[in-house]
């Protein structure tokens, strides 16, 4: 969320179409090798698992049930990063999804 001179801004508001990305990562912990899915700007635990299909899953359901309460809820949405601020800021990136909310 920006304060501007106008008051408060989110990113619903600055634009008619918002592309939040989910994003999952790799990590090896222990010789084990474990799925991290989150959405950047949305501060909630991660989905972990070692399977990356289902943290896919879970992680486009907690998804949608998250902005479907935000909007109910008239939250501001963040501004979420783009894929390149994505792979530039996380490492061992394995998959970035675009939801298109309007």
């Amino acid at each position: 969320m920006r304060t501007t001179s106008y008051g408060i801004a989110n990113s619903m508001i600055a634009s008619k179409e918002l592309k939040a990305p989910l994003v999952i990562v790799k990590k090896i912990d222990g010789g084990n090798v474990k799925y991290c899915g989150f959405i950047p700007g949305i501060n909630e635990n991660d989905i972990i698992s070692s399977n990356i299909e289902t943290v896919k899953i879970e992680l486009n359901k907690f998804a949608k049930e998250k902005f479907l309460d935000m909007l109910n809820s008239n939250k501001p949405f963040p501004f979420f990063p783009t894929k390149e601020e994505i792979m530039n800021n996380f490492e061992n990136v394995e998959y970035i999804k675009f939801l298109k909310l309007k």
